[in-house]
């Protein structure tokens, strides 16, 4: 999977997590979710996607789980600041891909091709 489509997928997931099903291409509510939007150029955009879609993942972390220790909050909450802070779209998917290492993948699974997430 290209860096490009693993921003694409996600942001996607995220706000897939709602509904459960996987949205489509740029099927976010601004259109963001899409590799079109990973890059220097868009950097604004893709910082603004990838940091709510954090906070969305880590929401539903905190709604549903009652483990979380305030060292582990502010952890998982800093993720959302480097975001904004970032200076390139290489930062960004940097963090993505550390975010799914140590968030993602502590707090969830993945089912299936549609890459839905289930609270663990």
């Amino acid at each position: 999977m290209t860096e490009q489509l693993e921003y694409e997928t996600f942001v996607l997931r995220a706000f897939s997590l709602k509904d459960g099903e996987m949205l489509e291409r740029s099927g976010d509510p601004a259109e963001l979710g899409s590799t079109e939007i990973c890059s220097d150029r868009n950097l604004v955009r893709a910082k603004a996607a990838t940091s709510y879609a954090m906070e969305i993942f880590f929401n539903n972390i905190r709604n549903n789980r009652q483990d979380i220790s305030d060292v582990e909050d502010d952890r998982i909450m800093k993720f959302t600041e480097d975001v904004i802070n970032a200076s390139s779209i290489s930062d960004v998917l940097s963090l993505i891909s550390e975010y799914r290492e140590t968030v993602e993948d502590r707090y969830y699974t993945v089912e299936g091709e549609a890459q839905k997430l289930n609270l663990g």
